[in-house]
């Protein structure tokens, strides 16, 4: 999970805590003396596309007021965590008015939940890595994961379930769960849901908030559905004609991915293409859009199930599958003429990475992580 270009300590915990992993972004700032290139509290209020001098004008604000300037290239790397998406079930607005959901980008401490009957929503890393923090303060922890069979564990302190169904009263706590059993009681629910692609300082032309049409052909403009942005060259470069692809490039939009190594290869695979703009082939990036929408269509209309399938396929793009990230970043090693390949070895520690946190969240519960390290 680390740059490859800066290695954590052997002492760092095996699945560390985020505050683990602040401190380590910081130490490699310092490291690598990134700090004086970096304008701390100076938000990106618009970036537009300047035809006339093919550049992109920049506006930004700070203590000092607003300021615009002039750049030919654009790296886009305020990442895709931050803007919540909470699901349209039944009844959840009611208990958000009452203050008794939290989404994921709003959870920091697990203590927080003390002697509370807590609902954990969402099987992806963020729900498992809440679900597994909180059971050792919680009363009891109800994991909610679609398609997932019920069952009960550490008598009844630890519930798994399916889809919810429907939130009923909030005041009671109650929910019914698609399989048609009920649980009560609920004091608070964590929305592990997933978050939405916000780039506010991107808009029209250069980007629209709309759902492109169906693929062929590739669209010309680039369209933000919150789901995805596409179209998009090797997931990085807008596949557009009103500005020139090679002159922005979006890193870590890949989701379920590994994104500090991921972001690292990005960023070479970024500069060789805008050193040298013939090095990406737009018509053979078109195909390769092309040819991941159709088949994107044809799994996902047998599947379904009454889902409108233009945003499945947008939710879908981004969502990588452990073969596909690894096989994603050996192509940018190639591609930026790195001969590093990712080893088997990664491969297959990675698929076993649930087991393996299950494993090392026991040991820290026994007391015997620091042994363990030693």
């Amino acid at each position: 999970m680390c740059y490859t270009s800066f290695l954590y300590p052997p002492s760092t915990p095996i699945y560390p805590p985020a505050t683990t992993v602040l401190k380590y972004i910081h130490d490699f700032a310092e490291h690598f003396n990134l700090t004086p290139h970096i304008r701390l509290s100076t938000p990106v209020r618009a970036a537009h596309w300047n035809s006339s001098s093919s550049k992109w004008e920049v506006t930004t604000s700070s203590a000092q007021g607003e300021e615009t300037q002039s750049f030919d290239l654009v790296l886009v790397a305020n990442g895709h965590f931050r803007v919540p998406r909470f699901p349209q079930t039944t009844g959840l607005t009611a208990w958000i008015t009452k203050g008794k959901v939290t989404h994921t980008a709003f959870y920091r401490r697990p203590e927080d939940f003390a002697g509370k009957k807590i609902l954990v929503v969402g099987g992806a890393y963020s729900g498992q890595d809440v679900a597994s923090e909180t059971r050792p303060f919680a009363a009891q922890v109800i994991h909610s994961i679609t398609d997932a069979t019920p069952e009960d564990r550490d008598g009844g302190k630890f519930k798994l379930h399916g889809r919810v169904a429907e939130y009923l009263d909030a005041d009671e706590g109650r929910v019914v769960f698609v399989d048609g059993s009920t649980d009560s009681g609920i004091d608070h629910v964590v929305a592990a849901t997933g978050y939405q692609f916000n780039f506010p300082f991107l808009s029209e032309p250069e980007v629209v908030p709309t759902m492109p049409a169906q693929v062929p052909p590739i669209p010309p403009v680039l369209h933000n559905t919150t789901y995805h942005i596409f179209p998009m060259a090797k997931h990085m470069f807008p596949l557009v004609t009103s500005y020139p692809p090679s002159s922005m490039a979006f890193l870590g939009l890949p989701l379920r991915v590994a994104p500090f190594p991921l972001a690292e290869v990005q960023a070479q695979a970024a500069l060789k293409v805008f050193a040298d703009p013939t090095t990406l082939d737009l018509a053979r990036e078109a195909d390769v859009v092309r040819m991941r929408y159709k088949a994107f269509r044809e799994e996902l209309s047998a599947k379904s199930k009454g889902r409108d399938i233009d945003i499945a396929i947008a939710d879908a793009w981004f969502r990588f599958e452990f073969k596909e990230m690894f096989d994603y970043r050996d192509e940018l090693y190639e591609f930026v003429g790195d001969p590093y390949r990712i080893t088997q070895s990664e491969r297959d520690l990675f698929a076993e990475k649930d087991f393996l946190r299950e494993q090392w969240r026991a040991i820290e519960r026994a007391g015997e992580a620091e042994e363990w390290l030693r």
